[in-house]
């Protein structure tokens, strides 16, 4: 992703592109992206290149609040961000506290409860429920619990959150979201999840576009609910049977989503849409028209590390 990411804004005319790279890590090189190697959490290397730089972009999980804390560096500087801000993204980025706002507002979402010894007895609840980290991504340590039999780890905490299973399609969708607020819908993709023998749920990539001709329109209420959202933003969402959507999550941040896009648009075109998207309303420019797919694209498929699988007539598969 954060290649994909890259190599975007490359392509843009006239923007120079530093990226980060743990130095234990090996990196492949990006044309034209320069890389700097600094130590995980080295605030004062992050300082200095957010400093200088006219616009800075974040790529982390909300895992342990570290995507939040280094929006409050760029704050603490007046920096320039291309993502949101950290009050929104602590409040997306806490399982708990979205899906009472989403319940607030109005917007299908499950019903969720901390993991405190309250819960274990609630008789309201039925097999399977679903135990996920409060603050996570990826669905990293996330797993389903039947029969009550919840794992001993489990008891009791505030860091995990519980919420009924719910049947349907795995979905995600990709918007572009203006300085005032305004939703460009980027595309609706299909989820992979796996759930193995230890009933552990796992995130294995997606196919983008998925073949939906429009976005549920609760999808759009739940960003729009959060007042403050800027950038590139992810919604998890399920599609029932009837077509209604039950809201998951709100990424604050782009997803794995964004390599499949790359492929769909000409380069630099959702990093060009992104830049005038932080400098002034995206309906003030042509930019809306630009970001509409084609109904005859074909999907792209990538897996949960981003890696693109071939299709016939690709020369970049």
């Amino acid at each position: 992703m954060r290649r994909a990411i890259a190599r975007d804004f490359a392509a843009v005319p006239g923007i120079r592109v530093v990226t980060t790279i743990d130095p234990r890590l090996s990196s492949e090189e990006v044309a034209g992206v320069e890389v700097r190697r600094i130590s995980r959490f080295d605030w004062g290397a992050f300082r200095a290149l957010a400093e200088q730089a006219e616009y800075t972009l974040v790529i982390a999980p909300e895992s342990d609040q570290i995507l939040s804390r280094f929006a409050e560096l760029i704050e603490k500087i007046s920096a320039r961000s291309l993502g949101c801000r950290s009050w929104e993204i602590s409040l997306t980025g806490d399982k708990f506290r979205l899906a009472r706002h989403f319940q607030k507002q109005g917007i299908p979402t499950p019903p969720s409860w901390t993991l405190e010894s309250r819960l274990f007895d609630q008789p309201e609840w039925s097999s399977p429920i679903v135990v996920k980290p409060r603050w996570g991504a990826g669905s990293v340590g996330t797993v389903l619990v039947h029969d009550r039999q919840f794992p001993t780890w489990a008891r009791p905490r505030r860091d995990f959150i519980a919420q009924p299973f719910v049947p349907g399609i795995p979905m995600s969708a990709s918007i572009l979201v203006d300085s005032v607020g305004a939703m460009s819908l980027l595309g609706v993709g299909r989820q992979r999840i796996e759930i193995d023998g230890e009933s552990r749920i796992s995130y294995q990539g997606g196919t983008i576009p998925a073949r939906l001709d429009e976005c549920p329109a609760d999808v759009l209420r739940a960003v729009a609910s959060v007042a403050g959202l800027r950038g590139f933003v992810g919604v998890d969402f399920l599609l029932g049977e009837d077509g209604q959507a039950i809201i998951l999550e709100i990424n604050p941040r782009p997803t794995t989503s964004y390599v499949g896009l790359a492929r769909l648009f000409p380069p630099g075109t959702i990093a060009g849409a992104w830049l005038a998207a932080m400098d002034g309303p995206l309906s003030a420019t042509d930019w809306p028209d630009r970001l509409r797919l084609p109904s005859n694209v074909s999907p792209i498929t990538f897996d949960a590390d981003g890696t693109i699988q071939p299709r016939s007539g690709d020369p970049r598969s």
